[in-house]
């Protein structure tokens, strides 16, 4: 029985176009170079927000609309991704955000933010899961009072 192995680019990774040059070793240990119809697998979707850590200085008594994008393998596209907002805030405190403050269509996802006290500042997660598990890298926002300086840190 032959087995394939799909070739690479020199600069490593696999060719993203649907069909491979592979080489087969025959039983016989020759190798032979055929066309196979290629599955591309990759993991789960990636944060395709311009800035993936993005740095918002916002006033007290406000509401705003956070956007995150997420990019995902071409083979799981027409499925929906589930979405997952969540604030680590200035007081150290994981709190998800309820369904009802976030809009999901397709790859993107909008969360209307409210800064009603200084415990809503801080870091702002979106998070994405689709078919091929979760995104390892979510988009960021980082949140901080107007007029003050925003260096936060995450303790992710």
């Amino acid at each position: 029985m032959a087995r394939a192995i799909p070739l690479a680019k020199e600069k490593g990774g696999l060719d993203p176009a649907p069909d491979y040059s592979n080489l087969i070793m025959t039983p016989e240990r020759d190798l032979m170079v055929a066309n196979f119809p290629s599955i591309i697998v990759s993991g789960g979707p990636v944060c395709s927000n311009s800035v993936v850590q993005q740095r918002l200085s916002l006033p007290l008594h406000q509401r705003s609309k956070l956007r995150c994008a997420y990019s995902i393998s071409p083979m799981a596209s027409s499925l929906a991704l589930e979405f997952r907002w969540y604030l680590n805030s200035s007081n150290g405190e994981i709190i998800d955000y309820p369904r009802s403050q976030f809009e999901s269509k397709a790859n993107t996802s909008v969360l209307t933010l409210s800064t009603a006290s200084s415990l809503d500042y801080g870091a702002v997660y979106c998070e994405a899961r689709g078919p091929l598990g979760p995104t390892t890298r979510p988009c960021v926002f980082n949140i901080a009072p107007l007029g003050k300086a925003c260096f936060l840190i995450s303790l992710r």
